[in-house]
């Protein structure tokens, strides 16, 4: 029997991951007789270890028969689509080498992009990256036609069990011709979508094209299933991107505090799909008491993490900013909160400008400074993620002080429980609090630089 091998780790990469603020551990797990490492990240999927369902498809692939294994196909492209912080990707590219295979990944969070590439970078055997080349973050399949990537071999999706019917079908089967003929998609999904996943299976027989399972691996939590596509996929007519997500029920116009009736538009996933829950709220009521007198008419503000984008569009008809930008790691949520804000922006005859944050160097999900420029916001706004951890806070806190104009302000919600972290973590950041405002269990404070 062969011996296992160890894949090759860069030592300075490791070093420098260990104080990444967002990287929670390494976990160490062993594919195809090699040895390997993985950085896990906090508040992403499976940050704890490599997931069972993640595992199930790895050895499902690892079988006898498996396409991975068929040296007859010469060297396979695959693409690892949602692909977290690597998980298949890496492991398929890692165990392989560079001459049987070339990887391509993609997901929609600007943090599991980051630590993706940290993954590659971290064994790689030839190039920075190795035989892996991990996208920048977006929707679905919209990055990869969008760097006109070449046909695919094999499509590798662990199916987020929020996706939606018609985001599951999009994932399935939406490739078109970036999977070639022949081809073959491996899935894993947790059990409750199965009788979804073989009515949507069989729907596409009986009205696109054939299907075949070649093998599958059912578990008490997941389904994996390696499924060949004889004549490739139909390429349908692109559409709007978000169409695959949309939500259903939710109302088609959204009125705020009174403001004229506004196009609204929301999907799976993402929070305040209806109407604004008690953080928004909050932070509009504590941001108008911390209003100046007056308002200055190039005023520039950013909301992060903007959800549906309820707070911006409050913000848009209240402080009227010359300014409004949106950031965030979610692709899907900037995408929607881009919408909504500006279809708000139309009804109320704004002129601001409503744009995406530009991204700061070392982390896209979060405003680079402008300082050299002699300008900021003047307000920085939102909603925290909480689960990724203090280091992380406080990185994040640190690099909104540095986008701020001088006298510009900070004004966060988190749950009343968190306040006391946020308050050190804003000490930490060289931040001062000032106002608070509690209800219902949430707190939003003021976050001032300290005077010179």
């Amino acid at each position: 029997m062969p011996r296992s091998r160890t894949a090759d780790i860069d030592i300075n990469v490791l070093k420098r991951l260990e104080n990444h603020p967002w990287v929670a551990r390494v976990a160490e797990y062993r594919f195809l007789r090699t040895e390997l490492r993985l950085v896990l990240g906090r508040d992403l999927f499976a940050s704890g270890g490599i997931d069972s369902g993640s595992d199930r498809l790895l050895k499902l692939l690892a079988k006898p028969g498996s396409v991975l294994l068929d040296e007859s196909r010469g060297k396979l492209r695959i693409l690892d689509l949602g692909c977290g912080v690597g998980a298949l990707g890496i492991s398929i590219a890692k165990a392989l080498g560079p001459e049987r295979v070339e990887v391509v990944m993609t997901d929609r969070d600007r943090l599991a992009v980051e630590l993706a590439r940290e993954n590659a970078r971290l064994t790689a055997t030839k190039s920075p990256e190795g035989n892996v080349t991990v996208l920048a973050a977006a929707l679905g399949y919209d990055g990869v036609v969008a760097a006109k990537c070449e046909p695919f071999d094999l499509i590798v999706l662990n199916i987020p069990a929020s996706v939606g019917d018609d985001g599951l079908y999009e994932l399935m089967y939406g490739a078109g011709t970036l999977l070639k003929k022949g081809g073959c998609v491996a899935v894993v999904y947790v059990t409750p979508l199965d009788e979804t996943m073989t009515a949507m299976r069989q729907y596409h027989v009986d009205t696109y094209s054939p299907v075949e399972v070649v093998r599958e691996s059912r578990g008490k939590e997941h389904v994996a299933q390696l499924l060949r596509h004889p004549d490739g996929l139909p390429e349908f007519e692109s559409e709007d991107a978000l169409v695959s997500w949309r939500r259903e029920g939710a109302p088609s116009e959204i009125v705020l505090d009174e403001l004229p009736p506004v196009p609204h538009y929301a999907v799976l996933d993402v929070p305040e799909f209806d109407t604004p829950h008690h953080e928004t709220p909050l932070l509009v009521r504590l941001l108008e008491q911390a209003r100046p007198a007056e308002v200055s008419p190039s005023e520039r503000i950013a909301v992060l993490n903007p959800r549906h984008g309820f707070l911006a569009h409050l913000l848009l008809a209240a402080r009227k900013p010359a300014e409004l930008r949106l950031f965030g790691r979610d692709e899907l949520e900037l995408a929607v909160a881009r919408r909504n804000v500006e279809s708000a922006a139309k009804v109320l005859s704004s002129a601001s400008r409503i744009e995406f944050v530009e991204p700061h160097p070392a982390w896209s999900w979060l405003p680079t400074t402008r300082k050299a420029e002699g300008t900021g916001f003047d307000v920085i706004t939102g909603h925290l993620n909480w689960k990724e951890g203090a280091d992380a806070l406080i990185t994040t806190l640190s690099t909104l002080r540095e986008a701020l104009a001088p006298r510009g302000e900070i004004v966060l919600a988190t749950g009343v429980g968190q306040i006391e972290n946020l308050r050190r973590a804003a000490h930490d950041a060289g931040l001062r609090t000032g106002r608070e405002l509690s209800r219902k269990g949430y707190t939003a404070v003021v976050l001032r630089q300290p005077p010179s």
